[in-house]
């Protein structure tokens, strides 16, 4: 093999190399990247956004109220995976938001303190008045959102 291109390719040191593509593989399993497609967590997350996420950080600990995490799609609801906020977690009791463009199905709810989140399950939403909410099996987070930004030529 051409030495000039042996060196270029990083063959001439291979240690260095396999460590290199450890690192890239390690980051790409354990920090995936999305691209946020909908507006359901504006003004938060713009749409179009990227976001980074970490599968390590529930090792160390359940998701809380507040986190904003990436669930799996699920048949019926969505063909790709989500962005959403946890607003309530398993023993929480949780009163829907009554924002513009929500419907609170159950009025009861809001003179009994709410309803209560079952083991096993978060309550979710997007920030945004429009977006969907309601309980999502927890089994279901595949990570949590640690950074996102938005390209400056995208618009």
């Amino acid at each position: 093999m051409n030495p000039k291109l042996k060196r270029q390719l990083g063959l001439d040191r291979p240690k260095r190399t396999a460590a290199i593509i450890a690192v890239l593989a390690l980051l790409h399993f354990c920090f995936p990247r999305y691209v946020v497609a909908t507006g359901s967590m504006e003004p938060t997350i713009p749409v179009g956004s990227y976001v980074v996420t970490s599968r390590l950080a529930f090792l160390f600990g359940p998701p809380k109220a507040g986190d904003i995490v990436v669930f799996d799609p699920v048949a019926g609801i969505s063909t790709r995976p989500w962005v959403h906020r946890i607003q309530a977690v398993s023993g929480d009791r949780f009163v829907p938001s009554e924002r513009a463009g929500r419907k609170d199905t159950d009025s009861e709810a809001h003179h009994v303190g709410g309803e209560g989140v079952p083991t096993g399950y978060v309550y979710q939403s997007g920030d945004s008045a429009k977006s969907y909410h309601g309980l999502a099996a927890q089994k279901l987070i595949t990570g949590k959102v640690f950074w996102h930004f938005r390209l400056p030529w995208k618009s």
